[in-house]
C-alpha cells in the first residue's frame, strides 16, 4: 500500500511502484507476522520492551514540550 496525498493506494492501483513497494514491504510483513505470533503466545512482553517503549514515549513527550 502506498500513500498519496494522505490516502492509501493499493499497489494494484499504482503499478509503477508495485514491484519496489511489495519487495520492500516483504521483510516488514514477515517481522510483523512473527511479532503477532509471539503476542498471541504470550511471549512478546518483557521488561526490556516496556522500558524501550516508555523511553520512546518520554522522548516524544519531552520533544513536544521543547517545541513550544
Amino acid at each position: 500500500m502506498v500513500k498519496r496525498r494522505g490516502k492509501p493506494v493499493l499497489s494494484e492501483q499504482c503499478p509503477e511502484v508495485a514491484p519496489a513497494t511489495d519487495a520492500a514491504l516483504q521483510p516488514r510483513a514477515e517481522r510483523l507476522a512473527a511479532i503477532r505470533r509471539a503476542v498471541e503466545a504470550g511471549e512478546y512482553d518483557s521488561e526490556e520492551l516496556l522500558a524501550k517503549a516508555f523511553d520512546r514515549m518520554l522522548q516524544r513527550y519531552q520533544s513536544g514540550l521543547a517545541a513550544d
